[in-house]
Order: C-alpha cells, then structure tokens, then sequence
C-alpha cells in the first residue's frame, strides 16, 4: 500500500512574488521579488533561504532554472539577463 502525505511550507517576509520556479534535481524553490527587488532562493523545506541578487534589480518578473543545462537561471524583466 502506497500513502501520500502532503506537506505545505510557508515562506515568510516576501513582497509581491511574480516568478517562480522550482528545480526539482538540487530540490530548490527559486523566486522574483518585485517589492523587494530581490532574487531568492530556498529549500522544498523552506529553509536554507537566501538572496542570490539584490543590486541592479529594477523590476524582477519571470524566472526560469535549468537544471538540465548547467544549472542556468535566466531572469526576465524589462530586458532578459542571465544571473
């Protein structure tokens, strides 16, 4: 028999959160903090959470991670950087 047990985690002291993504190999939650002109990033438990960017951010939108190509995070805003 097979049980599933779901597990929600809460993430405190974010702004407005616009992109999101996940990078299920290293198991992390990446997101775009507009509010916060931040970059961040922590573990499915919520913890190990920390800013990867916060200079030189105007306004932070879409994030995609990679994994599969070396572990890239392209950035989208006004125009597209790569972290």
């Amino acid at each position: 028999m097979v049980y599933f047990v779901q597990q929600q985690t809460h993430i405190s002291d974010v702004g407005e959160i616009n992109g999101l993504t996940v990078d299920w190999v290293s198991r992390h939650v990446y997101w775009t903090d507009v509010e916060r002109k931040t970059v961040e990033v922590a573990d499915y438990a919520g913890v190990n959470r920390r800013v990867l960017v916060s200079t030189g951010l105007e306004a932070p939108r879409g994030i995609v991670a990679s994994p599969l190509f070396g572990y890239k995070i392209n950035l989208c805003y006004y125009n597209t950087i790569t972290v």
